[in-house]
């Protein structure tokens, strides 16, 4: 259980760096403030946890994820955080 908890970590600071790691130096190089957050979960659920805890007045979201059919098989993470956030949501064409 420990092995794989590791792994799981290892796996998140990877994405993290290399996912992540380019866009948050270019908005700290435009002189804007931010941070990182990779973690596993639901992602709808996920972004409102992070959006709460850190005082987030606002989620902005790109429409875009999946294809058409995923969209209607599973829903859009757009879709559900407009249905569940307690955060205001925009979602992005």
């Amino acid at each position: 259980m420990a092995e794989r908890h590791s792994r799981r970590e290892e796996e998140l600071d990877r994405a993290k760096d290399a996912l992540l790691g380019p866009s948050e130096a270019a908005a700290k190089e435009a002189g804007l403030n931010c941070d990182t957050v990779v973690r596993h979960g639901h992602p709808a659920e996920t972004v409102i946890e992070i959006a709460e805890s850190t005082g987030a007045s606002q989620i902005f979201i790109d429409r875009k994820g999946q294809s058409k059919m995923g969209s209607l098989l599973f829903g859009s993470v757009a879709g559900s955080l407009v249905q569940i956030s307690t955060v205001p949501v925009t979602v992005v064409p």
